[in-house]
């Protein structure tokens, strides 16, 4: 579908202008056209067949070449597989085996797959029925789960608009793997409509800002975007008169977001498209979810604008002396059962993140046995590891506080834990410490844990945070 839809425009306004990158950057619907033609003549070269999926990374910036390498995917017959260039070298790993996909694309490889195809000649024909993209969410918020879309889900949700003025649409995409990026694919094809804007990173400022500059009728925004603008009073300081829309994709948009909505914004329509993540627990399913503190609700933000950007360094610390394992994995066992942020990973509720606080469990730190390796071997290998460790956490699966221990001899050991500052801060290292070194010792001995259950569970700190003052 969308092939032809690309045509056609391509035909009837071949110099018109398909989107626009914030900061730089254009394409044309002729050029999308050519260049993915030229991409699926490449991609059959490879022997990619109909049906076969292909990983498409690339960040926002890259937008235009997103679009070419989509497109280019479709004509070929196969399927796209959209995942956020920041994911994970694991997340990427699973990702692909998950979808089986056979095919990695990204600005590079795609270069070289367009040069490889020339001019490509007519596209195939492509299976009978609508070709899907698959979309992996890996957001700091979302879980990794496959979802499909459906180009007409998007194109009916802009057809209230159909016969108006040719004027950018917004798109505000944050990853490009979510149904926002996707969606915007597929806006500039329908008739009489204008360029999309894209724009890179999470800016509310910059998302109104550029509204008003250029009269935007319609806003394409995931939920979390939409909730951040009015949030930070962004659409307040800018005239947003002319938006006539906004598409609400790439996640629930829930009751009480599309009411806030509704509320600023009484004279536009919002459409929710695309509402097809996994359920997050709502606030009512059990005692284990609460709203966010205010320092975590920060630093969340902060982690939609560069994922991994709130990791502490990993807390790494060298023993000499008799460890004994076993009471160790107790003692943080005890430590974890005692402070609950230790076992909270998060989720969106109503478009408001949430922590989910989970039953205490056994702590089983992992173990590395470096024993018989030359002390430089050793040291490389443990800085290795913390110069991994430094990768963007998993905020929805978790965990958050991972312990790890490297043996280097019978009395020997390094231990490191990796922690996210949304779970531990600096006031944390003294309490951390105490505690630790209370409770090993009389554990080692085989008394009872000798700290008393704290007063106040972090739960309760945060709903109190949250409860209006008289």
């Amino acid at each position: 579908m969308l092939a032809e839809l690309l045509r056609a425009r391509a035909a009837a306004a071949p110099d018109g202008i398909a989107f626009v990158v914030a900061g730089g950057g254009a394409l044309s619907f002729s050029a999308w056209d050519r260049r993915s033609d030229a991409v699926a003549a490449g991609l059959r070269r490879r022997s990619l067949g109909s049906g076969d999926r292909v990983v498409l990374r690339f960040d926002t910036a890259a937008f235009v070449e997103l679009a070419v390498a989509a497109a280019g995917v479709q004509k070929a017959g196969a399927i796209s597989v959209p995942l956020p260039a920041h994911a994970s070298v694991v997340e990427l790993d699973r990702v692909v085996r998950h979808s089986v996909a056979a095919m990695v694309l990204g600005p590079a490889a795609l270069g070289e797959v367009e040069d490889e195809g020339g001019s490509g000649g007519p596209a195939p024909d492509a299976p009978p029925g609508e070709l899907a993209e698959i979309s992996y969410r890996l957001g700091p918020l979302r879980p990794a789960l496959p979802t499909a879309h459906r180009a007409t889900d998007v194109l009916g949700a802009g057809a209230a608009l159909s016969d108006g003025p040719s004027v950018p649409s917004m798109l505000h995409a944050s990853a490009v793997g979510t149904a926002v990026a996707r969606g915007a694919l597929w806006f500039p094809l329908g008739p009489g409509r204008g360029p999309v804007v894209t724009v890179p990173g999470a800016d509310p400022e910059e998302v109104c800002g550029l509204t008003a500059a250029h009269r935007v009728t319609r806003w394409v925004l995931d939920p979390l975007v939409a909730a951040f603008v009015l949030d930070t009073g962004a659409a307040n300081r800018h005239d947003l008169s002319s938006l006539a829309q906004i598409v609400l994709a790439g996640g629930p948009s829930r009751a009480s977001l599309l009411s806030r909505l509704t509320a600023r914004f009484p004279g536009v329509a919002i459409v929710p498209v695309g509402d097809d993540e996994r359920e997050p627990p709502s606030m009512e399913e059990g005692p284990e979810v609460a709203p966010v503190a205010a320092s975590q609700e920060g630093m969340l933000w902060q982690e939609q604008l560069v994922p991994g950007s709130q990791n502490l360094p990993p807390l790494a610390r060298r023993y000499r002396g008799p460890l004994d394992l076993d009471v160790l994995g107790g003692a943080l066992t005890e430590l974890v059962r005692r402070h609950e942020p230790l076992r909270t990973t998060f989720a969106l509720a109503d478009g408001e993140p949430v922590q989910v606080v989970a039953p205490p469990r056994a702590v089983v730190p992992e173990i590395r046995d470096l024993q018989g390796r030359t002390p430089a071997d050793q040291a490389d290998e443990v800085a290795g590891f913390l110069d991994r460790a430094r990768r963007p956490l998993d905020l929805v699966d978790g965990p958050l506080f991972e312990p790890t221990v490297f043996r280097l001899g019978p009395d020997d050991h390094v231990v490191v834990f990796r922690v996210h500052h949304s779970v531990y801060d600096d006031w944390s290292v003294g309490v951390f410490r105490r505690e630790l070194s209370t409770l090993y010792p009389a554990l080692a001995a085989g008394e009872r844990a000798p700290l008393p259950d704290l007063p106040v569970s972090f739960r309760d700190f945060a709903r109190a945070q949250r409860r209006p003052h008289a």
